[in-house]
């Protein structure tokens, strides 16, 4: 809105186009009521929330190709009782026989105990990613 671009579209509240002055296109476009967006600012460099009761880390894994794989992966957050909050899995290609799993993880990076966690859990996957922190509701 700032920068008066003409060929550009936001997915947002209508409490956000009020706001920033945005014409509202097309109302409640998700296909299911139960549907939340989340809004995201990007950046190069990770910012960790100053508020940390209510912070999310987001990360992506695959397991590897072996029995109990997820089993062993998920076990550094449960004997840590570290809660999840989302977990999703995707198959990228068909032809691909190892899934991607998406984590929401309450806590922060930073901390020791999520920390400890993340090294666990790379010994039994074959990738890892953080893909980002945020706060939640």
């Amino acid at each position: 809105m700032e920068n008066n671009l003409k060929n550009s579209v936001a997915i947002s509240s209508e409490l956000s186009a009020r706001i920033y002055g945005g014409q509202i296109l097309k109302k409640n476009i998700s296909d299911k009521k139960e549907n939340k967006t989340r809004f995201i600012i990007l950046s190069r460099r990770m910012q960790i929330p100053k508020e940390t009761k209510k912070v999310t880390t987001s990360i992506f894994f695959t397991t590897k190709n072996q029995p109990a794989s997820l089993y062993k992966a998920l076990g550094a957050f449960a004997t840590r009782h570290i809660n999840l909050r989302a977990i999703e899995s995707f198959m990228p290609t068909l032809s691909q026989k190892d899934a991607l799993f998406y984590l929401e993880i309450e806590g922060t990076p930073k901390e020791k105990i999520l920390k400890d966690a993340f090294c666990e859990l790379q010994f039994f996957s074959k990738d890892f990613k953080l893909a980002g922190v945020f706060l939640s509701q």
